[in-house]
């Protein structure tokens, strides 16, 4: 990985507007081998990509592991599994 460029963008991090610099980086989890622009931020040194992808159902299937659960529910189980407990034991 090295640097292709120095652009002015925004830090989504720190809000810094400077010149960073860009990088060209290869997709290669998944073996689609497509080609993402990540910048580094001159200020705060965080690496964040440059324009997100708009279509992510390539990189994230149906079986990813953060879309098993809807956020509300993530504790609804082992509340249940409690409260279960709890009136059983009386």
């Amino acid at each position: 990985m090295s640097v292709v460029e120095q652009k002015n963008q925004v830090c989504r991090i720190c809000d810094f507007l400077g010149d960073h610099p860009f990088y060209t980086v290869r997709e290669m989890m998944f073996g689609l081998k497509e080609e993402f622009c990540y910048f580094q931020c001159a200020k705060c040194q965080c690496l964040q990509i440059s324009e997100f992808p708009t279509d992510m159902t390539s990189y994230y299937q149906q079986d990813y592991y953060s879309l098993s659960q809807s956020p509300e529910n993530l504790y609804l189980n082992s509340f249940v599994s409690w409260a279960r407990r709890k009136r059983d034991s009386r």
